[in-house]
């Protein structure tokens, strides 16, 4: 099976969100403005994406994700769920899963199409 694994330069922004964070509530409080990162993609779907990152998120954060322009798709701000936020010591680096709100737009529809071409 090929591996499809794309880095793309996109814009976070966290939203407010009430998270259980290691065995206690904490409020993630809305950045004023969206932070420049690295992300590289492991695998995408119109429900969602994998993918690994320097940018420290904690699970159950809201987030709007500026993707980028590909192809003949314009870019767009994209809600998002943080579902998984994992360190990897080895790589100083998170592994990250994310799904999109709403899912299955055919913005996703396009972009997914347009990565894995």
């Amino acid at each position: 099976m090929e591996e499809r694994r794309k880095c793309f330069r996109v814009k976070l922004r966290k939203l407010t969100s009430l998270v259980l964070h290691e065995g206690a509530y904490e409020l993630i409080e809305e950045d004023a403005k969206s932070t420049s990162a690295k992300i590289d993609v492991k695998d995408i779907s119109t429900g969602g994406l994998s993918l690994k990152s320097k940018y420290e998120l904690v699970q159950g954060t809201s987030l709007e994700l500026t993707m980028p322009k590909i192809k003949a798709l314009d870019s767009a701000v994209i809600k998002c769920e943080v579902t998984r936020a994992d360190f990897e010591d080895g790589n100083y680096e998170y592994a990250v899963g994310l799904k999109f709100i709403p899912r299955n737009t055919n913005y996703l529809k396009q972009f997914v199409e347009a990565i894995k071409a």
